[in-house]
């Protein structure tokens, strides 16, 4: 949500499947500067188990998300991000659409 990459990271599908089931995260892959509230609040959001999350209403009165809600200009920090992994993440996400759109058009007849 904060770093254009999957906290559930894989290799393959399959093992991000796994990885999201077991709720295995990994954080070390988000950017450098992610504030201590941003990693709890996505800790508890993504939570693998149902009941733990919190509900909209809970995410709404998170501490981290509130404190983000005032005039842009009464913010006191900033934190910019890199486009570079959104713009990779964009392009593969192109690539393997090509691929499919190949797969499923019928061949030429004559």
């Amino acid at each position: 949500m904060l770093s254009a990459d999957s906290p559930f990271h894989a290799e393959n599908s399959l093992d991000q499947d796994k990885n999201i089931k077991k709720g295995k995260i990994q954080f070390g892959r988000c950017y450098p500067g992610l504030s201590e509230g941003a990693l709890n609040f996505m800790k508890s959001s993504l939570n693998n188990k149902s009941w733990a999350r919190p509900t909209a209403a809970e995410c709404l009165q998170n501490t981290w998300l509130r404190a983000h809600r005032g005039p842009l200009r009464a913010r006191l920090s900033k934190v910019c991000f890199s486009t570079d992994k959104l713009k990779e993440y964009l392009k593969q996400k192109e690539e393997k659409r090509e691929v499919v759109r190949t797969k499923i058009q019928p061949p030429f007849f004559q």
